[in-house]
């Protein structure tokens, strides 16, 4: 069998050096990193810490206990497996051993890491807070839905720190013609006119990415959706309010929902996102939203379905949690290397395979992703 050793390390070296220049997503969200392999399916623990309260101190001969630890676990399951793979001329090979690489092997990292991108943009359908009108440019008029979304991250007591702003190409150009963004005499500085990178405002890390999700939700059919009667804070919730039920009653002409579709309420602030598919059947439907009820309800309040939108994330990093892992190989079987990159989180697969007078490059990547914090993200519509 022949050695590719030196091969397979200027693959990686190569490789990694172009998903740090591509990978955006994962430098702005929370790491899980683990040097352990794992395989497709499995299971990786997360712990959210107790929400502790401050009490006064009265001093006395006493003891008094300490509060108990009540941390929530949840999982994330590592179910994206994805490669992209060519085959390679002998020449090419050689090439590539003497570090000269083409736009081909450039192109493979490029499709995978667009991949990892778009499966932590699509976790922003989990967020339940909402700016901006859907289908109308946040920056079309001025920066308030940014400010609008930046509300919600301190109302929920997100750390002011690590704040992030993910906008896409057309909310990019509106927001560079923004005084208070880009302009010197009204930021301080000069600089998003002068680079295009808009840099940080209002707190807020604000970047761009072809790949920030759109949301499609389907419009509510014929027929009065509302509040089925009445419905008490917290309803249907057995994780301390993160999530719950609202019972929904349709008039007439069933309509479905998916999972991302965002709730409005009639004479309610707070907005609720729906966390799996159901039909709105003709009379009364319990959907699964997050949060729970925050405000009671009487019943007959009329619910709405927020229009289809690109959802801009703005967000603190611990929002999502993106976990890459290394493949669990045999050792010394085939000729392949695998390596996380501290930075972006990613580990890389790269196997080369002997085949009639060429060889078969392959990179793969394997990853989980999911949102713990929905509530430190808000989606600024556009």
């Amino acid at each position: 069998m022949s050695d590719y050793s030196a091969v397979l390390q200027q693959f990686m070296a190569q490789f990694h050096l172009k998903a740090r220049a591509q990978s955006l997503a994962t430098r702005v969200v929370n790491l899980s990193l683990d040097p352990a392999p794992a395989e497709q399916g499995d299971t990786i623990n997360i712990t959210l810490p107790t929400n502790y309260t401050a009490k006064a101190v009265t001093p006395g001969a006493a003891p008094v206990a300490g509060d108990a630890a009540k941390p929530i676990k949840s999982s994330l399951v590592v179910d994206q497996f994805w490669d992209v793979s060519t085959n390679l001329t002998d020449k090419q090979v050689g090439e590539i051993q003497r570090g000269v690489f083409g736009a081909e092997q450039d192109a493979m990292v490029s499709a995978l890491v667009e991949k990892i991108n778009a499966t932590i943009y699509a976790e922003t359908s989990k967020f339940f807070n909402v700016a901006g009108t859907a289908g109308v440019n946040p920056f079309a008029t001025d920066e308030q839905p940014l400010l609008d979304a930046i509300t919600h991250l301190d109302v929920e007591r997100a750390p002011v720190t690590n704040r992030v702003a993910v906008l896409s190409p057309e909310a990019k150009n509106r927001a560079m013609r923004i005084a208070a963004i880009t302009r010197a005499d009204a930021r301080g500085d000069g600089s998003p006119l002068i680079t295009g990178i808009l840099g940080n405002s209002y707190g807020v890390d604000v970047m761009m990415d072809q790949l920030v999700a759109t949301h499609t939700s389907t419009p509510l059919s014929a027929g009065a959706a509302t509040a089925n009667g009445p419905q008490a804070v917290d309803a249907g919730s057995t994780d301390g309010g993160r999530t719950g039920t609202i019972s929904i009653a349709k008039a007439t002409n069933p309509s479905p929902l998916v999972a991302g579709d965002i709730l409005s309420i009639a004479g309610q602030t707070q907005t609720y996102v729906v966390l799996s598919d159901v039909t709105l059947a003709v009379g009364n439907t319990a959907v699964s939203v997050a949060p729970a009820l925050r405000t009671a309800l009487a019943g007959g309040e009329v619910i709405t379905l927020t229009a289809s939108h690109v959802s801009i994330p703005v967000m603190h990093r611990d929002a999502i949690t993106f976990a890459g892992r290394p493949l669990a190989t045999l050792n010394g079987i085939g000729q392949l290397s695998t390596m996380t990159d501290p930075l972006t989180g990613i580990s890389l697969t790269v196997e080369l395979q002997r085949q009639h007078y060429q060889t078969k490059l392959a990179v793969a990547a394997l990853w989980g992703v999911k949102s713990f914090r929905p509530e430190w993200g808000a989606r600024l519509m556009a």
